[in-house]
Parts: structure tokens; C-alpha cells; sequence
């Protein structure tokens, strides 16, 4: 219990990264693809991406709960995080551009709140 306290922020963000694979699992057209938009936005929730996605969650998950997570791992599940919900962040914000919507949707806005989130616990986190 110890540890879930002490890295609280990091077990909630790698139990939103495996439910954001789940989702791609469940739902394989989550990300539709509007006129003139780049076939490659259209593939970011295929399977392969889901499976690799619940694989980091689960592996953030686990780590960040156990006696384990050292700076080494720190900082690859910082880079790790940072990769995947910038990633997301900005094909999400590509899909927008694209797309006929007049504002951010809502997968644009939260993504961008959890790549900051991270990038600020990354700075001012707890030390070790």
C-alpha cells in the first residue's frame, strides 16, 4: 500500500493507458477517418496498437506499485507515457484539423491534459 500512495499518479495513468487500448480492442473504428485526412490516422486503433497499449499500461501498472520503480524505470516510463499519449495528442488534433469540426473534441482535450499532466509530474514528482 506503501507504494500505491507514493505513486498514485503513475498507476492511474498506466491503468488510462490500458483502458485506451481496451477501448481500441473493443471498438476497432474509434477513430474515424474524415475526407482528405492521411490513411495512417486510420490504423492508430487496429489491434496491434490496442494490444501493445494495454501491454504499457499493464507493465506501468505493475511497476509503479511494487517496491521496483526505480529512477532507471522512472525514466522509461516517463518517456514511454510521453511517446504514446504525444502521439495520441497529436493525431487526435490532426483528426480535428481535418475534420468538419468547429472545436477540439473531447479525445483532443483529454489526451492533451494527460500529456501535460505527465510531463509536470515527470518535473515536480515526488523524488526518490
Amino acid at each position: 500500500m506503501k507504494y500505491v500512495r507514493e505513486n498514485r499518479f503513475w498507476t492511474i495513468t498506466g491503468l488510462e493507458t490500458f483502458i485506451l487500448g481496451m477501448f481500441f480492442g473493443l471498438d476497432n473504428n474509434f477513430v474515424d477517418q474524415p475526407l482528405h485526412m492521411p490513411v495512417f490516422v486510420k490504423v492508430v486503433d487496429d489491434p496491434p496498437f490496442a494490444i501493445v497499449l494495454m501491454i504499457v499500461g499493464f507493465y506501468v501498472t505493475l511497476i509503479s506499485v511494487s517496491k521496483h520503480f526505480t529512477e532507471a524505470n522512472k525514466a522509461v516510463v516517463t518517456f514511454t507515457l510521453l511517446f504514446i499519449w504525444t502521439f495520441y495528442f497529436i493525431i487526435f488534433l490532426l483528426h480535428d484539423i481535418v475534420g468538419p469540426f468547429t472545436i477540439p473534441r473531447y479525445t483532443t482535450i483529454i489526451t492533451g491534459f494527460i500529456v501535460l499532466r505527465v510531463m509536470v509530474e515527470s518535473i515536480w514528482g515526488i523524488p526518490r
